[in-house]
């Protein structure tokens, strides 16, 4: 067919002219250019001029438009026209004739230009609805985000202050005439769907790991970044997490569905122009087409832009509370929600994020109110898989599904579960403090089966959960749920619920604290304490049957089998539970301003430092990584103060520095050396919590009966001297004086002939006293690494005496005065002059060499 020309056609034509060329050669050329090859040679033009045939099935078709130039000549010609638009000039009838043959284009970056341009123009020259154009008084303006939300700009400055009008040299601002209109609005009508086809070519962003990589100084590469747009998300800091998501498009979609067309090519009043709601009804025909291609994960983004595009623009209409003819809620509901639930659950894991960004693009700075037809089936399937999955493993449970009961186990997989989670977090990332019903929905599911959550219910609303309410087992589905995966987005989720509490501004110089400001959040994490401690206790006494089960061995092989996966049963659900409030944890620190987490790090922060030894490393990891950042977080005065009256506080349950495992408090000492470092000002004007940390390592931890903790101990006290005032000369004197008692400890001898009972005991209690003055000097002499105080040399050489004592006595002795021979040996030439002979003889004799002489 020589009117329907392909590569493999031409390359055949050719060689029946006696010119063998592969189809290969013609691999990079248009369907007009390898059509003009043929309509310009002897032979095509004999055929049309000898058969009717050929030259009347020319006449039936469309013209088409011949380039007679190469397609890199016309791109930047195109870019031309596109960068010449002016607001004071409107775009002619001729150049929207053009720009609409360019959509769909076969050559991407033209198809590119030709979607920018007519995004420009819809945006900038055709009437499009705006409710602040049409409702008059902004009490009646739907709930966006505002500078009134901050105090200090309440009724001093708006978002309409901040719009910078255009130049006098730009007005006035050019509207399309009714005929250029009338040509946009007749492709629309017939063409839509090419155009959302486009939008699917339109992702030049997305990388095929399979393909070649393009050179990136290649003229193609070059050319596209000149058509590349970068749009700022204005709305909460939150933009969309995909790379590939294309702003143009859903804006462009949302302009297409919020403007006014004229009625004929004669209406020249704008004001009789009208909303065209065929437009309505073709765009979501083809959200449905293109959502329903699951394979291509480009038909998938355009589903998603698309779907945003009608969201934006209904949010117009519903402000002025007046929807396109035949455009109702239960229309969308039913042409867009409910085909909607099933893809986000049915399409590729690399689609997921696609619709992660069009949830987002499409609720941003929009009315929660005027949208729940839309936000809540997603935030109800979210919380039904969750549910299902943790009650269905209850064999005393039936599950009850809408009104039904049901004794088959269902199987929810961590993946669906995981996307469930992710389109419901989106909804709060969107709304934050405005979607006061959906948070405090979530909020609710987390202690309510499903069937008994409302949105309208006023259950929901600023009241306390009671423990006779509390469903354990929906609270371990969101707490304690067996997929690593799920927990970690479930931390996600609570951390955008820990945002969105914050309702209202605080005042000035005042402490936020998220823990009180929700009666229903505040009971939840009484709830949260009680099941921690009682996870605690279950699976210490869980670890002690283990243990003796261990010792008997009395038990058959097959009923060690049974017995392996219930003895642990208790300390995996423990773990999985401390796993989640790490995640939640990190997820506050990684999406929000530290004032609004900070008191909720208070609260926590004794748990998870109990819970930081465990056996099974993934938890450690974590719980280490969280106690780091907490540690390091700043805090309040108050609150600095409160952690450490949690820490040192002997009497809590459970216990952390005086924890019946030597793990736990060597952990916890580690935790407070950081605490310390970061917070030594705060230290410095509270003296007397220094004297308590003081007397309690001195006491205690430098007296430990495992010699790690002793060292850690020990390692706290030097931070403590290196970063508060304790470093001062009258100070150190004191603690000199005090470690130096310790230290001249007599240990009693042996006498195997009158040995007593509990001799030994009492030989490692006066042991570890001596130890415990050792450590103390150590602590000294190790806080001033790269200085001599004229109190050092003393010190120095008092601890060298001590050099030959048993172990771990005469060990700590050589070993810090190594450690001060490796951080003094650069200026030793200096600092030797501030000894005396004995204390050098003395330090050379602790020492292995000679370098001190």
């Amino acid at each position: 067919d020589i009117n329907n020309v392909t590569s493999a056609s031409l390359s055949d034509f050719l060689s029946k002219q006696g010119f063998n060329l592969p189809s290969q050669m013609f691999g990079s050329l248009s369907t007009i250019q390898l059509q003009a090859i043929i309509d310009n040679s002897k032979l095509a033009k004999y055929l049309k001029k000898r058969v009717p045939k050929f030259a009347k099935k020319g006449k039936k078709e469309a013209p088409k438009e011949t380039v007679n130039v190469h397609w890199k000549y016309q791109l930047m010609a195109s870019i031309l026209l596109w960068k010449s638009l002016r607001p004071n000039m409107a775009p002619n009838k001729e150049f929207i004739k053009y720009l609409v043959n360019l959509i769909g284009n076969e050559i991407p970056t033209l198809n590119r230009v030709a979607i920018a341009s007519l995004g420009l123009i819809m945006h900038n020259y055709l009437p499009l609805l705006h409710y602040k154009n049409v409702i008059k008084n902004s009490s009646e303006y739907p709930i966006e985000h505002t500078f009134g939300w901050m105090k200090c700009y309440k009724d001093q400055i708006s978002i309409d202050d901040l719009y910078s009008d255009i130049p006098l040299y730009m007005r006035p601002k050019a509207k399309l005439n009714c005929e250029s209109a009338t040509v946009l609005h007749e492709y629309l009508s017939k063409n839509l769907d090419v155009l959302f086809k486009a939008f699917a070519d339109d992702h030049p962003n997305i990388v095929d790991p399979s393909a070649p990589r393009q050179n990136r100084r290649s003229s193609d590469t070059q050319l596209r970044n000149l058509i590349r747009q970068t749009f700022l998300w204005p709305y909460d800091g939150y933009d969309v997490t995909l790379n590939w998501w294309e702003q143009r498009h859903y804006i462009l979609t949302k302009d297409i569905l919020r403007c006014k067309w004229p009625n004929s090519t004669e209406d020249t009043n704008v004001e009789n122009w009208k909303y065209d709601e065929n437009l309505w009804i073709l765009a979501i025909d083809q959200f449905n087409v293109n959502a329903k291609n699951m394979k291509e994960k480009e038909y998938q983004l355009a589903a998603g832009e698309i779907l945003s595009g009608i969201l934006r623009a209904y949010h117009q209409f519903a402000a002025i509370k007046s929807l396109p003819n035949g455009i109702t809620t239960e229309l969308l509901s039913t042409k867009l929600v409910d085909p909607l639930l099933k893809i986000l659950q049915q399409c590729p894991q690399e689609s997921a994020e696609a619709w992660c960004s069009a949830i987002r693009a499409a609720l941003a700075n929009s009315d929660p109110r005027n949208v729940e037809w839309f936000t809540h089936p997603i935030l109800k399937q979210m919380v039904e898989k969750l549910q299902i999955q943790h009650t269905s493993k209850d064999k005393k449970t039936m599950v009850e599904m809408n009104g039904n009961g049901m004794n088959k186990k269902q199987y929810i997989s961590a993946d669906k579960q995981v996307r469930a989670m992710r389109y419901g977090t989106e909804v709060l990332i969107s709304y934050a403090y405005r979607g006061r019903k959906e948070w405090q929905y979530v909020l609710s599911s987390l202690t309510k089966p499903e069937n008994k959550l409302n949105f309208n219910d006023d259950d929901n609303k600023q009241q306390a959960i009671t423990e006779k309410d509390v469903d354990y087992s929906v609270f371990d589905c969101f707490f304690s749920n067996t997929y690593r995966p799920v927990r970690g987005d479930i931390g996600i989720l609570m951390g955008q619920v820990v945002r969105c509490l914050r309702t209202e501004p605080s005042p000035l110089l005042s402490i936020y604290d998220v823990t009180n400001s929700d009666q229903q959040f505040t009971s939840l994490l009484n709830i949260i304490e009680t099941q921690y401690v009682q996870l605690w206790n279950e699976q210490n006494e869980e670890q002690a049957r283990k243990q003796q089960k261990q010792q008997l061995q009395s038990a058959s092989t097959d009923q060690k089998e049974q017995d392996k996966s219930d003895d642990d049963k208790y300390t995996k659900k423990y773990d999985r539970m401390l796993q989640t409030l790490c995640f939640w944890l990190l997820q506050c620190y990684n999406h929000m301003s530290v004032i609004v987490y900070q008191q909720l790090f208070v609260r926590l922060i004794p748990y998870l430092l109990c819970g930081q030894y465990r056996e099974d490393k993934k938890t450690i990891e974590v719980v280490k990584m969280t106690t780091e950042v907490i540690a390091w977080t700043p805090f309040h005065e108050s609150q600095v103060l409160t952690i450490l009256d949690c820490i040192l506080d002997i009497n809590r349950t459970p216990q952390l520095i005086n924890a019946p495992q030597w793990q736990i408090r060597k952990v916890v000492l580690q935790f407070l050396l950081q605490f310390i470092a970061r917070n030594a000002v705060i230290l410095n004007k509270n003296e007397e919590y220094q004297n308590q940390i003081i007397d309690y390592l001195i006491d205690n931890s430098l007296k430990d009966k495992q010699l790690e903790v002793r060292v850690q101990g020990r390692d706290v006290l030097t931070a403590l001297i290196q970063s508060t005032n304790l470093k001062k000369m009258e100070k150190i004197k004191v603690l000199y004086q005090r470690f130096e008692k310790l230290a001249r400890t007599k240990l009693p001898k042996r006498n195997y002939e009158t040995a007593e009972s509990g001799f030994n005991k009492k030989l490692n209690v006066k042991l570890r006293k001596k130890h415990c003055g050792i450590l103390g000097l150590s602590s000294l002499i190790l806080s001033v690494p790269y200085t001599v105080p004229e109190w050092l040399p003393e010190i120095l050489s008092f601890i060298a005496i001590f050099d030959r004592e048993r172990a771990p006595i005469g060990s700590t002795a050589k070993k810090t005065v190594a450690e001060f021979k490796r951080t003094h040996q650069d200026e030793w030439h200096i600092f030797k002059k501030q000894f005396t002979m004995d204390q050098l003889s003395n330090i050379q004799d602790a020492s292995s060499t000679s370098y001190f002489v």
